[in-house]
């Protein structure tokens, strides 16, 4: 989820390295599984070409210029240069090292202890295509003729590769286990298809589009086309974007006018051309798009297309960061009482897990009480979200000044460089569970590596509207 912001943002570097690469493929069971995820550009080059690290970890996928090879290796820039845990070798029609980044196209080999060698693995791919998709249709009324959308739409997340291009799977609630439902590519027609029957070949399906060069299923020219219930094709509002299926709005005191616009906010569908996010809590607060005037809103009376709003956010550049509100820039203005918008720069629209367990701290060890579920605070602490246990001044927190996520038991949000335990970030936005937890041994008086502790990131279920 964490490369929905930056993927529909379209970043790039001076020589259009893509911001993001996913890792996927690796079949549950398989011996270097956990090298899948998302890596996120360095700002540095190294050999000459990006590096992209896991967020979180270590990994790195590098470039070796001795080798000519692109390397994944869990053990980063320091590790040994030759060695890696993954290599990419390119295919006849791509040649050795010819790109700034990883090219798809690339036959990755895995290491395989059991055989001591890397072995291919056809289904391993390193992309810039998101790692999560959204079906999505246009808000309308029910009566609409396009709600034979409805069957479709659903938070699809990329597997692998099939028949050349990335496919996707459409995930069952608590984004957990998969259904029948997939995006794969047919290369006959080139095509995208969506199809209830799972991966196959041929251009038996539920909708398609055409390809036209695109990268992903997101990049599709043109409507998208659906089996009616009634029998027949027809053209309908179905959409497939980059986009979170969950944000948080966070900063607004809740004292001051318009603070109940903090909350979680949900993919609702398409409205005005852009995604549009709704609260799930019986009211009608929105977060949608003004073409008028290139905003994003909150408005508290549902989706509509009135330039009036509780607070808006200017996009900065229109033609890159229109996708959704995580990648506006600039601050929030709220409407207060003397009858205008007011800048409130503690306002941010933002990614994060609305709960993270702390788990695996043993009974007898000491400490044992940073174990838990902390919950979302309504607010940022030194540019991050912050988490806090119901009833307690247990929080998990971001420090800033060495890059560190800290468990703190005593002094609470604002308790400085104070940590019973604490894991280098490696660039996380939020805890993860990749991170490495270091806690206070009293005996020993130091911190010391506690593997068996993992922070759990729990995430909103796409909600079925």
């Amino acid at each position: 989820p964490a490369a929905a912001a930056a993927a529909a943002a379209g970043e790039t570097g001076a020589a259009a390295e893509p911001a993001v690469l996913t890792v996927a493929g690796r079949a549950q069971g398989k011996e270097n599984q956990d090298l899948q995820g998302e890596y996120f550009r360095l700002p540095a080059l190294h050999c000459g070409r990006p590096v992209y690290r896991k967020r979180g970890t270590r990994a790195v996928i590098r470039f070796h210029s001795g080798q000519g090879k692109w390397l994944i290796d869990r053990d980063g820039l320091e590790g040994d240069a030759g060695e890696c845990n993954a290599y990419g070798t390119p295919t006849p029609d791509v040649c050795a090292g010819s790109g700034s980044a990883p090219e798809e196209k690339l036959h990755w080999r895995i290491w395989e202890g059991d055989q001591r060698r890397h072995v291919h693995d056809p289904q391993f791919v390193v992309t810039a295509a998101p790692s999560v998709l959204q079906v999505v249709e246009d808000c309308k009324s029910e009566t609409d003729p396009f709600a034979v959308c409805s069957d479709v739409v659903g938070e699809y997340k990329l597997i692998g590769k099939h028949r050349g291009k990335v496919c996707y799977r459409r995930v069952k609630g608590g984004n957990v286990e998969y259904d029948t439902y997939v995006i794969r590519y047919d290369p006959v027609k080139d095509l995208w298809l969506i199809d209830s029957e799972g991966f196959r070949d041929g251009q038996h399906c539920t909708a398609f589009a055409a390809r036209g060069g695109g990268l992903h299923p997101g990049e599709a020219v043109g409507q998208w086309i659906i089996w009616s219930p009634d029998g027949g094709w027809i053209g309908c509002g179905l959409r497939v974007v980059t986009a979170p299926s969950a944000l948080e709005v966070l900063g607004r005191d809740p004292a001051r006018n318009n603070g109940t616009m903090n909350g979680s906010y949900h993919l609702r569908g398409f409205w005005q051309g852009r995604v549009c996010y709704a609260k799930a809590d019986g009211s009608s607060h929105v977060l949608r798009f003004s073409p008028a005037k290139r905003s994003w809103f909150v408005d508290f009376q549902g989706l509509r297309t009135s330039e009036e709003c509780n607070a808006f956010v200017k996009v900065a550049d229109y033609k890159t960061t229109w996708h959704h509100p995580i990648v506006a820039e600039g601050h929030w203005k709220v409407w207060e009482p003397e009858g205008r918008h007011v800048a409130d720069p503690r306002v941010h629209a933002l990614l994060a897990p609305h709960m993270v367990t702390i788990r695996g701290r043993s009974q007898q060890a000491g400490n044992v009480a940073i174990n838990g579920e902390y919950y979302l605070v309504d607010h940022l602490v030194e540019g991050k979200p912050a988490y806090m246990k119901y009833n307690s001044n247990h929080v998990i927190r971001y420090l800033e000044v060495h890059d560190r996520w800290v468990i703190d038991l005593e002094y609470g949000l604002n308790g400085g460089e104070a940590a019973n335990a604490y894991a280098d970030a490696w660039g996380a936005e939020f805890p993860l569970e990749e991170l490495e937890w270091k806690v206070w041994h009293a005996d020993a008086q130091n911190y010391i590596t506690d593997l068996q502790v993992v922070a759990e990131a729990h995430w909103h279920s796409r909600i079925d509207w």
